[in-house]
């Protein structure tokens, strides 16, 4: 179990690297990786002789569905800025989803906007702003 689970950290931790080395379009990487992940995973429902919950899918199709779009938009977005920028770059850029999240959610999800969580955001937002060297193109 151990051995699989370092083998899916490696794979998801060098796809930045490897996305660098091809010359492949995003679009085409990010289809791939989706229709790969898609049969790698219903090949093991299979196996494991799982059965969907067909009546919870079809109740929520919405979400499902609008979260895979966002996903795979996400992931395009995500490998073209592989090539864009630094592979570090561009993956810290993508961590900074949580933080929107919480910016958005006072209209999207009716939550709160608490000063902790401003405040958090603005120490995140200050960090990532030190690790890219605000712009300028080299890390400080």
């Amino acid at each position: 179990m151990r051995l699989m689970y370092i083998s899916s950290v490696v794979l998801f931790g060098t796809i930045g690297v490897f996305l660098r080395l091809i010359n492949v379009p995003s679009e085409i990487v990010a289809l791939s990786r989706g229709v790969i992940g898609r049969l790698t995973i219903g090949t093991v429902i299979l196996l494991r002789r799982k059965r969907f919950d067909k009546v919870s899918l079809l109740r929520h199709w919405k979400p499902l569905v609008l979260s895979g779009i966002f996903l795979g938009l996400n992931w395009l977005f995500l490998f073209e800025a592989y090539r864009k920028t630094s592979v570090v770059v561009a993956s810290l850029c993508n961590y900074t989803a949580p933080l929107m999240v919480i910016l958005v959610s006072p209209w999207i999800l009716h939550e709160c906007l608490t000063f902790r969580k401003i405040l958090l955001v603005v120490a995140a937002a200050l960090g990532i702003l030190l690790v890219t060297g605000g712009g300028t193109g080299s890390p400080v």
